[in-house]
């Protein structure tokens, strides 16, 4: 079905949503009337006014938008520490290799210059909505960990490019509660199997058991 508002026209009692941010923000309000949400683009997001929209459209509605984790783990570690009002989230990202060209200096107009650390470049840095504002298809994860964290402002983010063949995702959170730290290797062990499609299958069958972890 290619036509939204015949889609949106049926009776739905999910809405899974994973055509990427863009998708997000022009059909997420409409499908939150018709049905709960679950998404993988949680960078959409980091743009204020369409987060309120989305809010509202599920307050009117009865319904709940779900930010699925993705590639990230570790999202009920972070809540548990941001209950501490003082806590604090730390991220950094490596580009994934589709990804390595992207232009250092393209990321430089909008934030600081980029900067060699080792085997490594810090393409782009600052809060987590700065980051996800400029580059909304690569932070997803980072997002979601700090809508589970302390928010968007107050979480950190490095946007990395790695030496050949890394990919990973870094995430330290700190408060009074305790610390946990999460060094993710994103680097395909599975051919075929993307971490994204695997965190919905996961969550499909969560919400099916009767008993649950997490």
């Amino acid at each position: 079905m290619t036509d939204p508002a015949a889609f949106l026209a049926r009776d739905r009692d999910l809405i899974i949503e994973c055509a990427g941010p863009a998708a997000l923000a022009r059909h997420g309000a409409a499908a939150l009337r018709c049905a709960d949400v679950w998404t993988s683009s949680a960078a959409a997001l980091a743009d204020s006014v369409l987060a309120d929209a989305l809010a509202a459209a599920g307050q009117g509605s009865g319904h709940r938008l779900r930010v699925l984790a993705g590639a990230i783990a570790g999202l009920d570690g972070i809540a548990t520490i941001a209950t501490d009002p003082a806590a604090t989230l730390q991220l950094s990202i490596d580009l994934p290799p589709a990804s390595v060209s992207l232009s250092a200096s393209a990321s430089v107009s909008a934030s600081a210059s980029a900067s060699a650390c080792g085997d490594e470049t810090v393409v782009d840095s600052g809060s987590v909505r700065a980051v996800a504002l400029r580059h909304p298809d690569l932070v997803n994860v980072a997002v979601a960990a700090a809508l589970a964290g302390p928010g968007l402002d107050r979480s950190r983010l490095q946007l990395l490019r790695p030496p050949p063949g890394r990919h990973r995702l870094r995430v330290d959170a700190q408060g009074r509660t305790g610390r946990m730290r999460l060094d993710l290797d994103l680097s395909p062990v599975m051919p075929g199997r993307h971490p994204v499609a695997m965190a919905i299958i996961a969550a499909m069958r969560q919400a099916v058991e009767p008993v649950y972890a997490g």
